[in-house]
């Protein structure tokens, strides 16, 4: 997943970050945070990767052109990119704020 070779070095900053906070204010509940989120964004993209599949796509999260091809998993895959890129976002603006 070419998505994800982008976007687990930002949780790793993410992470040194919050080792980098005071003692008392470390990696608690916030990362954990961060790390749910993240896991959201992998079972997303793992399904819509399942249901091509099942379509009888060549590539698990690229385009797909097969005959009977629903729409709205179109629609599915921008939103999820959309949200793993404001996920990025995010992650960065923390990691500026905690460093």
């Amino acid at each position: 997943m070419i998505l994800f070779t982008f976007t687990f070095p930002i949780l790793v900053i993410v992470l040194l970050s919050y080792w980098r906070r005071p003692k008392g204010e470390r990696i608690g509940t916030g990362f954990v945070l961060w790390i749910v989120s993240y896991q959201f964004a992998f079972i997303g993209f793992l399904g819509i990767g399942l249901i091509q599949v099942h379509l009888g796509c060549e590539l698990v999260l690229g385009d797909c052109y097969v005959e009977g091809y629903p729409r709205w998993l179109e629609t599915f895959k921008f939103v999820a990119g959309l949200y793993l890129l404001a996920w990025s976002g995010c992650a960065v603006v923390k990691a500026v704020r905690n460093f």
